[in-house]
């Protein structure tokens, strides 16, 4: 059994996880060559992939460890989010979970968060001349009341610093209340209507003043 199961609960190595890539800690068994052979690399809605294998959000919820993730263990993009417009806690503790048979986790954070402002703090720190594709998952407060605005807060700040942006409509789940708050699919289909309108105005604008 690995030494952090035996010392740390699940949250507390995956937080553990995320401080390792962000300085440089993490001992993964990456090639010997930081540049992936060209076979690999491939070409998608017009981003170039140095390869086919990146990080979901989930792992790098804040963006604290985007570049260190890719460096140190290879990956071709990394994905980082959700983060939402104002930080929230999720669902109380705990809320993660170790199938060690399985070896995997059962996650149910609740979209936990440390806001827009803390996500674009960490992301003016990459380096410009990153060799990864980053995409931004961008997500809603539990409490809004409206979450085409959320989204939208999410494009105009974070969306700078992306190469791709993922709008997270997924469901809520409250351990507490044991219940589930979702969005019906006539509002899902409104929301993203009015955010592929609000995009198309943003890229009209920038396109003018350009």
């Amino acid at each position: 059994m690995p030494i952090s199961q035996k010392c740390f609960d699940a949250e507390t190595a995956h937080h553990a996880t995320i401080l390792a890539a962000k300085y440089g800690l993490l001992f993964a068994p990456r090639i010997s060559s930081s540049i992936d052979k060209d076979i690999l690399s491939t070409k998608v809605l017009g981003l170039s992939f140095s390869n086919p294998i990146g990080l979901a959000a989930g792992l790098d919820k804040d963006a604290e460890a985007a570049e260190g993730l890719a460096t140190q263990i290879g990956f071709g993009f990394i994905e980082v989010g959700s983060v939402t417009p104002k930080a929230q806690p999720g669902n109380p503790k705990p809320r993660v979970f170790r199938l060690v048979e399985d070896q995997g986790v059962i996650n149910r954070y609740g979209f936990n968060s440390k806001g827009h402002a803390h996500a674009k703090l960490q992301l003016q720190q990459l380096s410009s001349q990153r060799n990864f594709v980053l995409g931004v998952n961008l997500g809603k407060n539990k409490t809004t009341k409206d979450a085409a605005t959320d989204y939208v807060e999410g494009v105009k700040t974070l969306g700078p610093f992306a190469d791709y942006l993922v709008v997270n409509v997924s469901r809520y789940f409250s351990v507490s209340q044991q219940v589930l708050v979702n969005i019906s699919n006539l509002r899902e289909i409104r929301i993203l209507n009015f955010f592929v309108k609000t995009i198309r105005q943003i890229e009209v604008r920038s396109a003018l003043l350009s």
